[in-house]
């Protein structure tokens, strides 16, 4: 009885065991079978892998599909029309069976680009006319500005005939002073016109009545009759003495215009000499000059004199 029981036991207890391990052993088995399918059905993220990733479409071999090349149609130009910058439009390319991408869109060939049809190159403004010329010691400059014409002095007394005068003179030049031109009988009247404007002193010289300039108009005759007497208008007495500087003057000369003759248009001096009397001589001796213009509009320009 004892025996029997005993091998009742062990028959159990190999039995419990055998259903323990079955037990385990499944649900081991279980357990990998349940983390091969969350392997299986989990995203993976492309981030997490180094290198080029390759997807392709329509072929579950994976094989490559060459790309097709797209088509260039050229841009036809008129012979007679300027050509201009064409907009690029996509070209037409065949699908492939293969693959669904689509085709790249080639740009069109750019013409070669041409100057407009009558284009002129530009011109360079012409240079400005400068006119030179000496006065018995001095000089000067007269520049134009030559953009719409040409334009020049055309009559006028030298500015050094209306330069004061000197205040006294010997007696000697009073009797030298010539027939004008070698006409004869002529040098007694230049003598009276002399006298008008100056006085005997008792020393014997010619002394400038009331020590009064005379009028403008009047100083080229007298300065005419000095000169031919002899008498150094190089070294005059206006110059004696002083250190003159050059006296500038901005003008314009206007169009001809109905009467044909140009006139002067706001003479300003920029520098003077330093004396009053020698400014007022140079502006009007300039003002007395005749002015040619050709353009249709006023031309600018300036005039220095040097002593």
């Amino acid at each position: 009885m004892t025996s029997a029981r005993d091998d009742w036991l062990r028959m159990r207890e190999r039995k419990r065991l055998a259903i323990s391990w079955s037990t385990a052993l499944g649900a081991w088995l279980l357990a990998l079978l349940v983390a091969a399918l969350v392997s299986s059905l989990a995203i993976k993220e492309l981030d997490d892998y180094s290198g080029p990733v390759f997807v392709r479409l329509g072929s579950k071999e994976g094989a490559d599909v060459s790309r097709p090349k797209p088509k260039v149609e050229p841009v036809v130009v008129p012979p007679d029309a300027v050509p201009t910058p064409v907009a690029a439009s996509p070209a037409s390319a065949p699908k492939p069976a293969a693959s669904p991408k689509p085709a790249l869109q080639a740009k069109p060939p750019t013409p070669a680009t041409q100057p407009p049809v009558g284009a002129t190159s530009v011109v360079p403004p012409p240079a400005p006319v400068v006119l030179r010329g000496s006065e018995n010691g001095n000089s000067y400059d007269m520049t134009f500005d030559s953009s719409s014409g040409i334009a020049g002095r055309s009559l006028y007394i030298p500015i050094v005939l209306f330069m004061p005068l000197p205040f006294e003179v010997p007696p000697s030049l009073y009797d030298a002073i010539p027939d004008l031109a070698g006409l004869p009988g002529t040098s007694a009247r230049r003598r009276a016109i002399f006298e008008s404007s100056y006085e005997k002193r008792q020393n014997g010289n010619w002394q400038l009545k009331r020590l009064r300039q005379p009028e403008y108009d009047a100083r080229p005759e007298l300065w005419t009759m000095l000169e031919d007497a002899g008498y150094n208008l190089k070294e005059a007495e206006y110059k004696s003495g002083k250190s003159l500087r050059p006296v500038e003057v901005l003008f314009k000369v206007s169009a001809a215009g109905p009467s044909g003759t140009p006139r002067l248009e706001d003479v300003l001096m920029e520098s003077s000499s330093g004396y009053s009397d020698i400014d007022s001589a140079v502006l009007y001796g300039f003002r007395k000059a005749e002015f040619s213009n050709s353009g249709p509009t006023s031309i600018s320009g300036r005039f220095t004199y040097r002593f």
